[in-house]
């Protein structure tokens, strides 16, 4: 299948990139160029916190940065990272929150996070696979850091606890054929 002017894809989500600058929509290449830059500012944040631990704004700059990466995957359709992110973001909000201490575990899941978004992002553009072992590895360990700070097991609440929120997680999977809308 081939996108007027696009790339050929292998599944609805899925584009082949041979030449991805020459073959990709619009949409993917702003993507791809916010995805890098969140990343960059993602690093600097954790760098600039190990000199001001605790600083809320270099805090809600974390936040605001795996909130738009989570937002942006999902409307260009790349669940991997849309996925991934949205449980580093749910601890970001904990630690914006103040129920969630940034301690030197956290600081490391979350620069390990920034890398592990980094690889999805080469493996949507033909780069090497990832394999999902990593990214679910982070996840324990947001969720084991997180649960520690709730003095509950991973994964288990406390007997007779509130439940504090409820996410949800939305994803744009955008049509390979806009003319199908118009029938739809």
């Amino acid at each position: 299948q081939r996108l007027p002017g696009g790339p050929l894809y292998d599944s609805p989500r899925r584009p082949i990139h041979r030449d991805f600058a020459m073959q990709t929509p619009s949409y993917l290449t702003t993507f791809v160029h916010e995805v890098q830059d969140l990343l960059e500012r993602i690093e600097a944040a954790i760098l600039a916190l190990e000199s001001t631990p605790g600083d809320t704004e270099l805090i809600n700059q974390l936040f605001r940065a795996f909130h738009t990466l989570k937002g942006s995957a999902g409307v260009a359709g790349v669940t991997s990272i849309a996925g991934f992110t949205h449980h580093v973001e749910t601890a970001m909000d904990r630690v914006r929150g103040g129920v969630l201490a940034l301690t030197p575990p956290l600081v490391s899941a979350v620069l390990a996070s920034k890398d592990h978004v980094a690889a999805l992002l080469a493996a949507e553009l033909g780069g090497a696979a990832v394999a999902k072992a990593t990214g679910a590895t982070l996840v324990a360990q947001l969720e084991a850091l997180s649960a520690a700070a709730d003095g509950s097991p991973s994964g288990t609440s406390a007997p007779g606890a509130p439940e504090l929120s409820v996410d949800y997680l939305v994803v744009f999977d955008p049509t390979i054929d806009p003319t199908e809308l118009a029938t739809h």
